[in-house]
């Protein structure tokens, strides 16, 4: 028999869920009148249009020729006023003048432009000779129509928009009435029908995955989409990191942030996420955001002023720090006119300094990549000893190709001693051992002082400790007893095709139409060829950082060989490599078989992985990879290069054909790709129900946080 506490604890979950269902029902509410009151502007819109001329074709140019009417014009008036504006008649007009005057001066409700045009050229064709009353009203009346017509345009603009909104409120309302349910595992949100949609067209003035309602879905912090048993004894968590999606996103270490935090939270733990407040992160787009304090953070010799802010992303609290100096300024993540290596070391010590003047003592401090290793040194040599002493310090490695090369002096801007870790024990790069001066790496010493580290997959964990640790192998395999391999996961709210709120419509097996409405979407949206009924066409998608490691001239070749294998190819991605795409993106611009947006956008991806038949991942390395999780969960096969941890999460379907995830393949040269995806199209193409299989397959892969995150719980309490 349950306690009276647990009896009670039941009854609190159950009413704090009635609350939540009222509370999204009450949303769906106000949606649906509010699409209302959007038709009800419609109907009145398309009324006052209809007493507006049609705007058919300009009005003819004025000419010396003019009837002999004489009129003096009143003073100028408004658009809306010149309908209303009285001529003042100096002599008798012939009457074709006169029916010209009163159509322009009051035009009917159902106005007669061809009427309007004869009387006109009766009037051009009279030989008749001009004064400057003459020229003056046909001027006059020549203008009033420019601006009737005007009008008329914005009258239809305002229609237009009008009904778009009301569509959109439509879709928004049943989203939100069915977005609980396609969460907790039930049928997915009702799918639009084709005649539902509000169509995109690359000419479009608002690019589709930019449109209110894209933002809106990524803003809106989505439901879990399972229960999950809270853990009795809740454990504090702080991330230390510089990405977090959706917001300041680069890779994938900013989905594994969200997705881990927003994990063991649910599972009872006290997560917060400390992320620098970048000028790129607009306030209105984090929830609940408040200034908790101001404090000051050593920095070269004085106190350099932090504003500390918190608030929520995606569902997890976040305090973001804002120092009144130039760090973190600019348009982007990375970038800026600022030192880097410099920011990111004050910005360890200004998080240590937080939770010190706020009193907070988490259980685990748990850095991210090169960024925040040096809290490592401070927390140990600086804040241990002043009463932050409570922790553990866990480190995650998303990739060991960045390493944070630094200089003592760097070191020292922080306040500590520099020099003091320039031993190989500790932080010295031995790569630069005997130049001078000899570097350090914020990486290493972040292995070396930290009570766990682990990277992001249990394949790339034996690479690096083999030939794939490159110079840091020695280091990892001294420290192998901490040295854990715990794979990513994808968070499986976010990612969701059964109540992805970015999409048109929702999905949730490769047979539904709704993949194939996605599929449209895109195409029509991006300017690419609608295949003809019955004829299979595949997407390929490739999504990506565009550089070395990622297999750019495999991804190049694959994209330039598609149209001539009878698939359609969407690059999105950024990078420094991106220039190499520019020719082949303009020439792609030019048909309708493919498309290089050499940017990144989340809701475009969203966009991209539902309507994609195939996924290209061919890295060279990868530590884990999230690109392949989110294709499975979207039904698409990745295509990947066998390495890391592509190779611990696609099982090739033609080793196993029952029980295959994707394409596999070895090597690294053009050939080796373009014969992997030769098989993938030809079985898209030639067996039908096969590939219906596989893409089912696919979607039924647990790729959730739900295990992973499990065991970073055991290794926060064993570390």
């Amino acid at each position: 028999a349950k306690t009276t506490k647990a009896v009670a604890d039941d009854a609190a979950e159950l009413k704090a869920s009635v609350a939540k269902t009222k509370a999204m029902a009450d949303e769906a509410a106000e949606l649906k009148a509010q699409a209302a009151e959007l038709k009800a502007s419609v109907a009145k819109a398309k009324t006052r249009k209809a007493k507006a001329p049609t705007a058919k074709a300009k009005a003819p140019t004025a000419k010396a020729k003019a009837p002999t009417a004489k009129a003096a014009t009143t003073k100028k008036t408004t658009t809306k006023k010149r309908r209303r504006a009285a001529t003042k008649k100096t002599a008798a007009p012939e009457p074709e003048a006169e029916e010209m005057t009163s159509l322009v001066d009051e035009p009917p409700a159902e106005y007669d432009e061809e009427k309007y045009r004869a009387i006109y050229a009766r009037l051009e064709a009279a030989p008749v000779e001009a004064d400057a009353d003459d020229a003056a009203l046909m001027e006059r009346n020549r203008s009033i129509y420019e601006a009737l017509l005007a009008e008329n345009e914005e009258l239809q603009a305002l229609v237009e928009e009008a009904e778009s909104k009301a569509r959109l409120a439509e879709e928004r309302a049943v989203r939100v009435a069915g977005a609980p349910a396609a969460a907790a595992g039930g049928a997915p949100i009702a799918a639009l029908q084709a005649d539902d949609i509000v169509w995109p067209s690359p000419d479009d003035a608002v690019p589709f995955w930019e449109r209110e309602e894209c933002v809106e879905a990524l803003a809106t912090p989505p439901t879990a989409s399972t229960p999950t048993e809270p853990d009795p004894n809740p454990v504090h968590i702080v991330h230390v990191t510089a990405e977090m999606a959706p917001l300041a996103k680069v890779g994938g270490l900013a989905d594994v942030v969200t997705g881990l935090s927003r994990a063991c939270s649910q599972r009872g733990h006290n997560v917060e996420v400390v992320l620098p407040f970048y000028e790129c992160i607009p306030e209105s787009a984090v929830s609940n955001l408040t200034h908790e304090r101001s404090y000051g953070s050593y920095h070269r010799g004085s106190q350099i002023m932090v504003d500390a802010f918190v608030g929520e992303i995606s569902g997890v609290r976040v305090l973001l720090l804002r120092p009144q100096n130039n760090f973190f300024k600019g348009e982007k993540v990375y970038g800026g006119g600022y030192d880097e290596r410099e920011a990111y070391i004050f910005f360890c010590r200004a998080a240590l300094e937080l939770l010190r003047v706020s009193e907070r003592h988490p259980d685990v401090i748990h850095m991210h990549e090169w960024h925040t290793c040096a809290l490592a040194l401070m927390y140990w040599d600086m804040y241990y000893d002043m009463g932050l002493n409570r922790s553990k310090i866990v480190l995650t490695i998303h990739n060991m190709d960045h390493t944070g090369e630094v200089k003592a002096e760097e070191l020292d801007y922080s306040g500590l001693d520099g020099e003091s870790y320039a031993t190989v024990e500790k932080a010295v790069d031995e790569r630069t051992i005997g130049h001078n001066p000899e570097r350090m790496s914020l990486l290493k010493a972040g292995i070396v002082y930290s009570s766990a580290v682990t990277t992001v997959s249990p394949t790339y964990r034996e690479e690096t400790l083999g030939g794939g640790g490159g110079w840091l192998n020695k280091t990892l395999s001294e420290y192998s007893t901490k040295y854990h391999g715990v794979l990513n996961a994808i968070d499986t709210a976010s990612w969701d095709p059964r109540s992805d709120m970015v999409l048109p419509t929702r999905f949730g097996s490769a047979a539904e139409s709704g993949k194939a409405l996605c599929q449209e979407y895109v195409r029509r949206g991006l300017g690419l060829d609608v295949p003809k009924a019955g004829k299979r066409v595949p997407i390929v998608v490739c999504v990506t950082r565009l550089v070395p490691q990622k297999g750019v001239h495999m991804i190049k070749h694959a994209a330039e060989r598609c149209e001539a294998m009878g698939a359609q190819f969407v690059l999105l991605g950024s990078g420094h490599l991106a220039g190499e795409f520019e020719g082949l993106a303009a020439q792609m611009k030019a048909g309708g078989a493919g498309r290089c947006l050499l940017m990144y956008n989340e809701a475009l991806a969203h966009f991209l992985y539902a309507a994609a038949d195939v996924v290209l991942v061919p890295s060279m390395f990868e530590p884990c990879g999230l690109t392949q999780m989110v294709a499975q969960r979207y039904g698409a096969a990745p295509l990947v290069r066998r390495t890391g941890g592509l190779a611990d999460t696609v099982i090739d379907v033609d080793s196993s054909p029952g029980a295959g995830t994707g394409f596999v393949f070895d090597g690294a040269g053009e050939g080796d790709i373009e014969e992997c995806l030769g098989r993938a199209i030809r079985m898209y193409k030639d067996q039908p129900a096969m590939w219906e299989a596989l893409a089912n397959r696919c979607m039924a892969v647990d790729n959730s946080w739900a295990r992973s995150a499990e065991q970073y719980v055991q290794l926060y309490r064993s570390a």
